[in-house]
């Protein structure tokens, strides 16, 4: 059903139109909930790229698609790259929706959780 939403957009809007863009991402984390991550990473890594170039680096879009890369590599245990994309996440959310947010304080969580993770590891 994601594919199809995917293809149907790409066709009617174009490949970089921010509701292409949400399917794409959309269709990454179907395909992380399917443990497909190669092309789960490959789906999230192109909404964030598209992302940027349309709507700039601390529109909400583009936020939620570094946070979904931050999780994708939490849920793989690479603690590394998972790292980089939390805390910018976590900064940008910090800086647009203010400490307090819900999805600020998500994020946060998030992180937490994956640096207790990967320090008892």
């Amino acid at each position: 059903m994601a594919r199809r939403a995917l293809v149907g957009r790409e066709a009617v809007l174009g490949i970089e139109h921010p509701k292409t863009l949400t399917s794409v991402s959309d269709l990454g984390q179907v395909l992380q909930r399917q443990c497909k991550y190669s092309e789960s990473e490959a789906m999230a890594q192109r909404a964030l790229a598209g992302r940027e170039a349309m709507l700039g680096t601390e529109h909400l879009d583009t936020l939620m698609s570094v946070c979904c890369l931050a999780y994708l590599f939490h849920n793989q245990k690479e603690y590394s790259k998972a790292s980089i994309y939390y805390e910018r996440a976590r900064h940008g959310f910090q800086k647009v929706l203010g400490p307090k947010n819900s999805t600020t304080r998500s994020c946060a969580k998030n992180y937490s959780i994956m640096l207790k993770e990967r320090d008892e590891s």
